[in-house]
């Protein structure tokens, strides 16, 4: 079923143009003003809105602000001829996706320009969706994945939650172990006491018993006061002991006779603590295999594997790729106050088709630093880091159609350009042998900002 694409725009002839590109591809419905726009939006089901930023009767943004109110989920592109930079800025920041500037000197871009704000627009439709049908059963801690997979650990932690045993979690540097932890634990009965989580691997084992069941005053030298251990500050709680593989033979058999007995001994002390915490254990290595090759006790790995779950690389689950990206950018934009962006068709495919050796941890660095370099509300591919773009053979064009692929390669030539030149054109004009006039249009064409 073809998308409906809302124009609303004074000028007759603008108008009759955009309609009949556009018209080629989307169902259109037109409007002459204020009024009749939001008349539309009534009776139709707009997928996006196309609207001349200067309108009769209305003052600066207001029309822009007022469709972001009423209909946040559709996205806006902004066209005028007469408004001001400054005024294109404010539109953008209002939450209009993207701005044209009048005449339009390519108008068979507005298709693609349309194609991408809709793609983007029914991305964040889809994470907004999911996150509220998981949230109805779990109290969701940033696991974000529509993946069968993902789907299925979920369910999992659905079940095992409120259940008084331990848990064996296992998946490779960077899937997201601690977060699984976490959402155990704020599903749990528990879940009003702490969640301590603890780096077995990072901690010289000479200080791992004390750190965990504390010691005794006068126990080694600068143990100059009684001191509580991870074990008694997750009383009542979850203790998570992230690379449990890490730890060694003689800790193995203490953690096993607390996990047997329910209770601690200080270290230097001659009496033992009762205690109540649930352990959560993960480790990046197949836990199994390490008991065969006797690399781990079997007593403490049956203690442990009451119930395993196994978090897959990020590989794994190419579909869930776009919207942990479009999760991790929205995070990042809010923390660091920054104005809207969104991820191109052929940034997001060039994503999908990435090993992801760091799994989601890289994904989230790939993401932000891909924010941080784009110069434009649309991320695009060589905003992502070299290593990434490198890895490709040839350039990918991202669509069969003609068109659109001749854009998306312009675009990225232009950019490339650019960025080889430190921005300076006439440097640009020698290299590319363009004249400086010929690339200042190509810029403008193609809404790079230099």
């Amino acid at each position: 079923m073809n998308k409906t694409v809302l124009i609303i725009d004074d000028e007759l002839e603008s108008l009759e143009i955009c309609e009949r590109i556009i018209g080629e591809k989307y169902n259109v419905v037109t409007a002459v003003s204020r009024e009749n726009g939001l008349n539309e939006l009534q009776k139709n089901e707009i997928d996006c809105i196309l609207t001349d930023l200067v309108l009769p009767k209305i003052q600066d943004l207001e029309f822009i602000e007022e469709l972001q109110k009423k209909y946040p989920m559709i996205p806006i592109i902004v066209m005028s001829g007469k408004a001001t930079v400054n005024m294109a800025v404010k539109a953008m920041k209002s939450g209009a996706f993207d701005f044209v500037e009048k005449p339009i000197m390519n108008i068979e871009l507005l298709p693609v320009l349309i194609e991408k704000a809709i793609g983007s627009s029914e991305l964040q439709q889809e994470n907004i969706l999911l996150k509220e049908r998981l949230s109805m059963n779990l109290k969701r801690k940033n696991i974000i994945g529509k993946s069968k997979k993902i789907l299925e650990i979920l369910d999992l932690i659905k079940k095992v939650a409120n259940l008084n045993i331990t848990v064996l979690i296992e998946g490779e540097t960077g899937t997201g172990k601690e977060l699984v932890a976490q959402m155990i634990h704020e599903n749990s009965l528990r879940s009003k006491n702490k969640f301590v989580p603890i780096n077995c691997g990072a901690i010289p084992e000479s200080l791992l018993e004390s750190l965990l069941f504390g010691h005794a005053k006068g126990s080694f030298t600068g143990a100059t006061n009684d001191n509580k251990g991870f074990f008694e500050e997750a009383n009542h709680g979850t203790l998570f002991l992230d690379e449990i593989a890490e730890t060694s033979a003689s800790f193995q058999i203490k953690l096993l006779r607390v996990l047997q007995e329910k209770k601690i001994r200080k270290v230097g002390d001659n009496k033992d603590i009762p205690i109540d915490v649930r352990i959560i254990a993960a480790t990046n290595r197949h836990l199994e295999k390490e008991v065969t090759e006797n690399n781990f006790r079997e007593d403490l790995y049956y203690r442990l594997n009451v119930v395993r779950i196994v978090v897959p690389p990020l590989r794994e689950r190419v579909d869930d790729i776009p919207l942990l990206a479009v999760h991790f950018l929205q995070k990042f934009l809010k923390n660091n106050n920054l104005p809207e962006h969104n991820f191109s068709h052929e940034t997001i495919e060039l994503l999908q088709k990435e090993n992801w050796q760091g799994n989601v941890r890289e994904l989230q660095n790939v993401v932000e630093h891909a924010a941080v370099m784009s110069s434009e509300r649309i991320i695009m591919p060589e905003d992502l880091p070299d290593y990434i773009i490198k890895k490709s053979d040839d350039f990918n064009l991202g669509s069969d159609k003609y068109i659109e692929a001749k854009m998306n390669f312009e675009r990225h030539y232009f950019k490339s350009l650019l960025k080889k030149c430190d921005g300076n054109i006439t440097n640009a004009a020698k290299i590319s042998k363009l004249t400086r006039q010929r690339i200042y249009q190509k810029l403008k064409e193609l809404n790079i900002k230099y």
